[in-house]
């Protein structure tokens, strides 16, 4: 070693900076720079100027770092040693090493050469070396010369008395594993009973044969001395259920015969094989071809070459015999390397993934080749084990051993000599050696590891080709415990029910956590998830989350993740924040997208840009009038003051108490946003985001060994554990604490292991008064609290979940029946749920809408309900078919989601659950709970509701509308504002403005195209779209047309069913389990007076009492069971995107295909509506209708309908203020002629009904349907053949102002609303075909994307929350919207502004933003067909209703891709610009009362006619009962607490 400490510093400078970077954690050349810098310590102490230098060198390179800190914080130096007979110079030769890392531990070896110490000091030498190597993880000594001739020697008082000494003194260390090797094993099997690591000699272990003592053992190192050892060492009988690993050293070449017997018999139990041949010989041997049948699953493979023994590192790799390494320790090894290579080719070994070759230091090198090149050499006997490609290293071997001292171009390192003659034959040829040997262990990792790795790049840029599938390793081989570079496979769960496979990974380094859920999807989703604990109402978890998306550390531009993410087939970076986690989400179209965006995001949530400018606009600030914004500011007040909001804060604030993390608003209230500073943020996020406290979960298909990889290279590699622990404890160095794992055990989780863990006592009932802003007084919301079971109590959940829909599942369930369906109801919806906390749960049972008579006693009456039905008991048979179809409907969703439904799971446990996900294991055994449930009787059930249900103490909050609160809050807020325009004052608010102003300035600034250029865009012939055959029966003949040629097959399975039917049939097949039919029902021959019947036939189709062919009749009460036990899902109602069509829509397994027909038939032409029915459904209805009039989207929504369509648009009739109207009429009328009503029932009933106007549509599995035909004809003989009519189009139901919007504005002001939110209407495009579409699509995407031109210039400087540009080719309309808005108006305005600007060419308009728009669209449409379903509905509707070819999404995204600069400004300047004017255009605005007068200013001062609507949530028919029973209800009340306090008063004189 010493020719390397004398080369100088500027070779070193070359070595360390460009050594590969997945070395960075040591490797196979590690142990050359730890034993040099193991040796330079003494040297670095003194001061020596060259080491110094080399030391800091090593401290500064990002690369070996980790290296530079083991040896560090190690302080071993052994020179001298003081033992008790005497002083001995340099007993031990200390030599470092970087060994295997298990179980989060850098594993250290010392290995002493005690040829010249007495064995009794060498011993004595080992129990001290605990206190001299405080950081010892493993010790193995041994002597090779002196052990086979003294085996004998150890035997009497040394054996009996300090050898079990040493032996206790090392297992008594805090070791990962044990390398021992010594004469005796009896001390050995005495005192130690859970190695791990085992070196032993073959000849003590036949004299004393492993017990069953090990149960954990799983590496054994068998070192052989003489061949009889292996024979006998075949003979053993192990008893090593856990043996993983086999090393052997054998002193003879002939030996391998034998060990290829023992692997025989062995082989299955083994990982990997350690082999080392030709100690005591000169020539090279052969491996037996026979030893290589016995591996034939081998992946990787290396080879070093030594004629002295270096200490080897066996791979973690589970798979038998995956990996092998071979230490040729011959001089010959040119040779030798020709010999191995028939042995080790591809053809052989097809599954060979990996190949290390290394060549050790050694004198003999140079004359390995008869030439004299080293180069030479290694190419020679490259070029037979991989004849397809050569390392090109021939003319640097040729310039290394030339006398200049010029550099090669042709050097993979830049390495220059000394020129003194001396150093060169010294130092030349060992350099070369040095150099030659890293250059082809470049070469050879570079042939089988990803570009990635070995490419040189922007840092900037993260890395245009992440893939490395061709390369990974196959995860379904590995085991729990295994590794990929620093990550520990810590659980692996492959479900037995569907194709998922979940492995959790977890960094030994970081404690950073990987779960990848793997299963096959066009879509790869990201969940990044950090615990987010807060103890205050500040909203530092809500502020740092949107703080997160504007730049990093690597990439310091607020555009940065969204310019990368435009680039590919992904959706818009988006995250929540919940009450205990913030969640940041990703979505990309294949595997290479997604592994580049991955580190860029990380180091956003890891190490972001937290900047003054945008804390001004994201999160707060005062503009130039005075008034409070910013995007979190607007979100948090839309929301605060709402019944939602108030209701959960107010009872958490009871139920938990102070120093609980529970009870806080991790949104953060008004009044503290407004006080938030940005240094607040960044404590908060050096505290929790850090590595240990984020989980990374991937859902979807993609290499698990890529993600790790990817993961650990380039985000891992970047991040380091922070100084500072959680606030409640104290500060500690990580380097004070020795191993990162170590400090991560003082890491405190987050409600886990704080005082938020804590189980909340409900000792006594509680109640909770809850006033929320409302006119409306007369109905209120009561929730009831329980605090229910453990989150780990997956069966107490699963059955609480169950009973849940027992009791309110459906309007027949046995608490709608007894408090929903009534004349009078109690309330109008009843919901059970459940909150997970840290060590429990939460259930809520909420009822909305609760007149106030019955608000003080709802839980009573609802507690006597339960004992009701628990005195009655529980109906098996009901329950059953519960459990069947939910256990359906899960399965289902399994299919349609697959690993994607598990996320929630996963991401619950990374918050809650034991850290070896135990506990997500068993909560995915789902069949297992769904079959114990079936099986539980009556008293069970019982018992479940009497526990958690009906003896529990509660907690009821009461929510109370008030109209006070209403008009206090705006007055509060009024006088407010005024007070800080007063006290900022001219001067205050210009500099604000000022402020706002260069902020956003200063986060417009984008990210350099040039960075942004190398990212590659993907082509969109790259998705993989989910296959659909389509096709279609010709009405009246036996006829079948398949939409292309890719549909035959499914043509071919129809025609084996001939039928004709006097209607068509559309067919579209995908594999699945279930079969969904759906029949459209036309409603444009429904007349207008018949519109408002609609929602009422809705509310009662379920409902209706059926006949049978044979005359039974079914009631509600049979109706609904009877579905549940038939089908997975079915619905009634009005289209999403066809409003103007019913859809009756059933889903069942592919067995039940008749039967969902059936059932059509029945519930379409077999079923009758209930006089008595009909009038409860009509109280639930006008019971509901205050909570819709409190919200701005329906005031809004009704405002649109009604001035912009007529009365022939069917939802025109459904809006509240609408129902309003007919709803007291629709009442009087059952009162006086309820058959009129029930015959206008039947008549609409008729009317939709007719043949023409009837569409029916069969998607799922249609392969496997016997009659897939027939079976309709069978159920509709009665249909007859006529014309199908045309689709009904909303354009067909526009008013005058409709079909030419113009002048008019209306401003809804609303009590209950704090923000403002705006809907801007114009013409646009009309028709599916339309040219114009794909130049529309680019328009509005280049707007409104994420981080394009609104969101920038409107989100970006806090004028909304949000903002959205669409087009409605139905209506023929586009639109512009702006929600929790601080002044909707101003975001109206600064929108006209960036179309105008970007018309006229004044903004321009970047071609890379036009690129992202056309990205962001091939994304959707790819999400939009994500699932099988998803992708067959999209395929019908497109083909049947729209007139789209089968190859529609490949023509629309290539027109979409063609699209030119030209075409998208005149699309804006045609169909958008014109939105933005009043002569062309409508606004409406809803908004509180504060902004009202300001707004209808604002819009008039841009030539709008306003008018102002002040809405309020009160309705005209609550009846003098109601009212007098309220208020007799308050007297009383009073009177009781006037009493009360009488007596009180009277008790304390008396006592006086």
């Amino acid at each position: 070693m010493d020719y390397l400490k004398a080369l100088p510093v500027e070779i070193w400078r070359q070595i360390l900076f460009n050594i590969p970077s997945h070395w960075k954690y040591g490797g196979i050349l590690s142990h050359i720079p730890l034993c040099l810098y193991s040796d330079l310590q003494s040297g670095y102490a003194q001061g020596r100027r060259d080491q110094r230098e080399l030391v800091g060198l090593l401290l500064i390179c990002r690369q070996l770092l980790p290296l530079v800190e083991e040896v560090l914080y190690t302080d071993v130096c052994l020179r001298t040693v003081h033992l008790c007979n005497g002083e001995f110079e340099r007993l031990a030769r200390v030599k470092f090493a970087t060994a295997s890392r298990r179980r989060g531990e850098w594993v250290k070896i010392i290995r002493a050469d005690v040829t010249n110490v007495d064995q009794l000091a060498a011993l004595y030498l080992s129990s001290r070396l605990p206190n001299i190597c405080p950081n010892l993880q493993a010790y193995h000594q041994i002597d090779h010369r002196r052990i086979a001739t003294q085996s004998n020697g150890l035997q009497g008082d040394i054996a009996l008395g300090l050898l079990p000494g040493w032996l206790k003194t090392i297992t008594s260390l805090p070791l990962s594993g044990h390398q021992l090797s010594c004469m005796t094993l009896s001390p050995i099997l005495q005192l130690c009973s859970n190695l791990e690591i085992l070196s032993l000699l073959a000849l003590e272990l036949v004299r004393h044969p492993i017990p069953e003592s090990f149960p954990t053992l799983q590496r054994l190192k068998v070192l052989t001395m003489n061949s009889p050892c292996v024979s006998a060492l075949s003979q053993v009988k192990w008893n090593l259920p856990m043996l993983q690993t086999l090393g052997v050293e054998l002193s003879l070449a002939r030996d391998t015969e034998q060990l290829a017997s023992l692997i025989q018999v062995y082989g299955s139990k083994l990982v990997a094989l350690h082999f080392i041949d030709g100690w005591n010989t000169s020539s090279p041997r052969v491996i037996p071809p026979r030893f290589l049948d016995y591996c034939p699953m081998i992946r990787q493979l290396e080879i070093a070459i030594d004629e002295t023994p270096p200490v080897l590192t066996i791979g973690y790799d589970s798979h038998p015999l995956e990996r092998l390494t071979i230490l040729l320790r011959a001089t010959s090894w040119s040779t030798t390397l020709s010999q191995l290579s028939p042995n080790f080719s591809q053809s052989m070994f097809p599954k060979l993934r990996k190949v290390f070759l290394v060549l050790l230091l050694g004198h003999s090198y140079p004359h390995a080749h008869p030439k004299g090149h080293v180069g030479v050499a290694i190419q020679e006997a490259a070029s037979r084990i991989f004849p397809c490609r050569r390392p090109n290293i021939t003319e640097f071997d040729r310039n290394m051993d030339s006398s200049t001292t010029s550099s090669s171009p042709t050097t993979p390192l830049s390495i220059q000599k000394r020129q003194t003659a001396s150093s060169r034959s010294f130092v030349g040829t060992r350099l070369a050696l040095f150099s030659v040997t890293a250059a082809f262990i470049a070469y050879i990792t570079m042939m089988y590891m990803p570009n990635t790795l070995h490419e040189v790049h922007n840092p900037l840029v993260p890395s245009s080709n992440p893939n490395i599938a061709d390369v990974a390793i196959d995860v379904s081989t590995l085991r729990e415990g295994d590794y990929i570079g620093n990550f520990e496979l810590r659980k692996k769960i492959k479900l037995n029910y569907t194709d998922v496979t979940i492995t959790k990974w977890r960094s030994i380094e970081s404690g950073l956590e990987v779960v990848h859920v793997d299963y096959q999807g066009p879509i790869i989703n990201g969940y990044f998830a950090v615990a987010t604990e807060i103890f205050d109402d500040s909203g530092r978890p809500h502020t740092l989350e949107h703080l997160v998306f504007h730049g990093s550390k690597h990439y310091p531009y607020s555009d940065a993740l969204q310019r990368f993410t435009s680039r590919s087939f992904s959706a818009t970076p988006n995250a929540w924040t919940a009450q205990d986690s913030t969640v940041y989400t990703q979505s990309t179209a294949g595997q290479s997208s997604f592994l580049r965006l991955l580190p860029v995001y990380v180091d956003h949530i890891l190490r972001p840009r937290l900047t003054t400018d945008t804390f001004v606009t994201e999160v707060h600030h005062i503009n130039g009038e005075g008034n409070d914004a910013g995007v979190v500011y607007s979100e948090m007040q839309g929301r605060q003051n709402t019944i939602g909001d108030l209701v959960d804060l107010a009872y958490r604030r009871k139920l938990y108490p102070e120093g609980n993390g529970y009870r806080s608003e991790t949104g953060g209230l008004m009044e503290a946003l407004r006080t938030l500073s940005l240094e607040d943020i960044k404590k908060y996020h050096s505290t929790y985001y850090v590595p240990h406290n984020l989980r990374l979960v991937i859902t979807g298909h993609l290499s698990t060994h890529a993600l790790i990889t990817q993961v650990q290279n380039a985000i891992e590699s970047q991040v380091t554990l922070p100084p500072t622990l959680n606030a409640d404890t104290s500060q500690t160095s990580s380097k004070e604490n020795g191993n990162p794992l170590q400090l991560l055990d003082k890491w405190k989780r987050p409600f886990v292991e704080t005082d938020s863990a804590r189980i909340p006592s409900i000792t006594k009932n509680m109640e909770l008064y809850v006033d929320f802003p409302a006119k409306e007084e007369n109905f209120g919301e009561v929730t009831v609290i329980t605090v229910g079971p453990k989150p780990s109590d997956h069966l107490t959940l699963m059955a609480l979940s169950i009973l849940s829909e027992y009791l309110a599942g459906n309007i027949v369930a046995p608490l709608n029946k007894e408090l929903v369906d009534l004349s009078s109801p109690y309330c109008t919806s009843i919901s059970l749920d459940s909150t997970t906390r840290a060590t429990f749960t939460e259930l809520h049972v909420t009822m909305s809408d609760v007149p106030l008579k019955y608000l003080d006693r709802m839980e009573h009456i609802l507690r006597r309900v339960l004992k009701k039905v628990a005195k009655r008991g529980i109906g098996l048979s009901r329950i059953r078919d519960i459990i069947d179809r939910d256990e359906l409907m899960w399965r289902h969703g399994l299919e349609e989601l697959g690993g994607e439904a598990f996320s929630s799971g996963v991401l619950e446990d990374f918050l809650y659950g034991n850290r070896d996900g135990s506990d997500l294991e068993t909560g995915l055994q789902v069949p297992e709970y769904y079959e114990t449930l079936r099986s539980w009787t009556n008293e069970q059930w019982v018992e479940v509701m009497n526990s958690w249900m009906i003896k529990p103490n509660v907690l009821v909050v009461r929510g109370r509308p008030s109209s006070e609160m209403s008009d206090r809050l705006e007055r509060e807020e009024k006088a407010r504002l005024e007070a800080q325009v007063a006290s900022l004052g001219d001067t205050g608010l210009a500099k604000k403005a000022k402020e706002l102003e260069e902020a956003k300035e200063a986060n417009e600034a984008p990210m350099p195209d040039d960075l942004v250029q190398e990212i590659p865009v993907p082509s969109v012939e790259d998705i993989d779209w989910i296959k659909v055959q389509s096709a279609s029966t010709t009405m009246g003949t036996e006829n079948v047309q398949e939409a292309n040629e890719a549909s035959l097959e499914l043509k071919n399975h129809l025609d084996q069913d001939p039928c004709q039917v006097p209607y068509i049939l559309h067919f579209d097949h995908v594999p699945s389990q279930f079969i969904t039919v759906t029949i459209y029902m036309s409603l444009a021959e429904v007349p207008i007076e018949l519109k408002r019947y609609v929602t009422i036939l809705e509310t009662l189709f379920f409902t209706s009492v059926i006949t049978l062919d044979d005359g039974t009749q079914i009631e509600e009460e049979d109706l609904l069971p009877r579905l549940d036990r038939d089908l997975v899902s079915w619905s009634f109602g009005q289209c999403n995107e066809f409003p103007e069509m019913l859809c009756l829509e059933m889903t069942a397994e592919t067995t039940r295909y008749s039967t969902v027909i059936e059932w059509m038939r029945l519930l379409l032409w077999s079923s009758k509506e209930k006089i008595s029915k009909l009038k409860s459904r009509l109280a639930i209805m006008k019971q509901s209708i205050p909570e819709d009039l409190r919200s701005p989207h329906s005031a809004l929504g009704e405002i649109q309908s009604e001035l912009l369509f007529t009365d022939r648009m069917t939802g025109r009739h459904l809006f509240p203020r609408r129902m309003i109207q007919w709803l007291p009429e629709m009442e009087e009328r059952l009162k006086r002629n309820p058959k009129e009503v029930m015959v206008e029932l039947q008549r609409l009933r008729e009317i939709i009904l007719q043949p023409g106007g009837l569409t029916f549509s069969i998607l799922g599995d249609v392969m496997k349907l016997h009659k897939p035909r027939s079976t309709w004809r069978q159920n509709f003989p009665h249909l007859k053949q006529v014309e199908v009519k045309p689709i009904p189009l909303l354009n067909e139901t526009l008013s005058e102002l409709g079909r030419s919007p113009r002048k008019k504005a209306v401003v809804a002001s609303l009590a209950t609303v704090e923000s403002s939110f705006s809907y801007h209407v114009g013409n646009g495009i009309s028709g599916f075909a339309n040219a114009d579409i794909p130049a529309i699509i680019v328009a509005t995407n280049i707007l409104h994307g994420a981080e394009l031109y609104f969101w920038k210039r409107i989100r970006g400087a806090g004028l909304a929350y949000g903002v959205g540009l669409s087009t409605d080719v139905q209506s023929g309309h586009v639109s512009f919207s702006a929600y929790r808005s601080p002044n909707a108006v101003k975001a109206f305005e600064e929108a006209k502004a960036v179309v105008q600007g970007l018309v006229d060419r004044v903004i321009p308009l970047d071609p890379l933003k036009l690129e992202a728009a056309k990205n962001a669209h091939a994304y959707g449409v790819a999400e939009l067909c994500s699932t099988r379903s998803s992708m067959a509905d999209f395929a019908f509707v497109g083909r049947v209703f729209k007139g789209r070819s089968s190859s529609f999404i490949q023509e629309r995204l290539a027109s979409v891709r063609k699209i030119t600069e030209e075409e998208v400004l005149t699309a804006m300047k045609t169909y958008i610009l014109p939105l933005f004017h009043p002569e062309t255009s409508v606004a409406l605005i809803a908004c509180g009362p504060n902004q009202a007068e300001e707004i209808v200013e604002s819009l008039r001062g841009d030539g709008f006619d306003v008018e102002l609507r002040r809405l309020d949530d009160r309705v005209p028919w609550a009846t003098n009962e109601q009212d007098l029973s309220a208020k007799a209800l308050k007297v009383l009340t009073d009177a009781m607490n006037a009493g009360a306090g009488v007596i009180k008063r009277t008790q304390e004189i008396l006592r006086f």
